[in-house]
C-alpha cells in the first residue's frame, strides 16, 4: 500500500489538526521538540492507548496488533521495510510493512510534525499505518485508487483515534455534522 508522502504536508498538516482539535490531544507550543526517549515514550504510551482500540473493536480484535517501531535517525520507512530505498522517493512520517507485520515510524519526519502538532501527530501516523494494516487484509480494497484506500485509511484512523482511552468525549455529532451533511440529509 501507497504510504503519504511528505510533500502533501499542508493535506497532512490539516489532517493532524483536525485530530488534534477532535481527540482532544493539544499541539505542543512553537518550539518545543520531542527528543530522544522522550519522544520513543511517548509512542509507545499512545500506541498502548490504540492497542485497547483495536482490541475492543470486533472488525480488528483478531487481528494481531502490530509492532510499533520508531525507526533510528536517517533510516526512512521505506528503507525500514524494505531494506533498500530509492533515491528519489518521498519520505513518509509513517507506515505499515506488511513484510514484517511492523508499524514504522521515521524519526526525524515524526519529530517535525509533534513540534507543531503534539501528540495528535503520533496517534495519527500510528493510527493511518494500523488502517493500513487492517484494509490490507480486507478484499474490497483491491480494486481501489491508492487515494481511496488513503481516505479510508484517513477515516478509520480517526474512528482508532476516537475510541483511545483517555480522549476528550465532546459532543462528536455536533462536530460532525457539517461534514454529514454536505454529503446528503444531516443524521444528527
Amino acid at each position: 500500500m501507497a504510504s503519504l508522502p511528505v510533500r502533501q504536508g499542508v493535506a497532512v498538516s490539516a489532517a493532524m489538526a483536525l485530530t488534534a482539535w477532535l481527540t482532544g490531544l493539544p499541539p505542543l507550543a512553537a518550539g518545543a521538540h520531542a527528543a530522544g526517549h522522550e519522544l520513543e515514550a511517548r509512542v509507545q504510551r499512545i500506541a498502548q492507548q490504540l492497542r485497547q482500540s483495536w482490541s475492543a473493536d470486533a472488525s480488528t480484535a483478531s487481528i494481531p496488533f502490530p509492532a510499533v517501531e520508531l525507526l533510528q535517525a536517517g533510516t526512512g520507512v521505506l528503507k525500514g521495510c524494505s531494506g533498500s530505498e530509492p533515491a528519489d522517493a518521498a519520505g513518509s512520517v509513517g507506515m505499515y510493512c506488511p513484510s514484517s507485520a511492523r508499524v514504522l515510524l521515521d524519526r526525524e519526519l515524526l519529530e517535525l510534525r509533534v513540534k507543531d502538532y503534539g501528540d495528535a501527530a503520533i496517534a495519527y501516523w500510528i493510527a493511518t499505518a494500523l488502517a493500513e494494516n487492517f484494509l490490507s487484509r480486507q478484499a474490497t480494497t483491491s480494486s481501489l485508487s491508492t487515494a481511496a484506500i488513503l481516505l479510508q485509511a484517513n477515516c478509520l484512523a480517526g474512528v482508532l483515534i476516537s475510541a483511545a482511552p483517555g480522549k476528550r468525549r465532546d459532543d462528536l455529532r455536533s462536530q460532525l455534522g457539517p461534514a454529514m451533511a454536505a454529503y446528503g440529509p444531516s443524521q444528527t
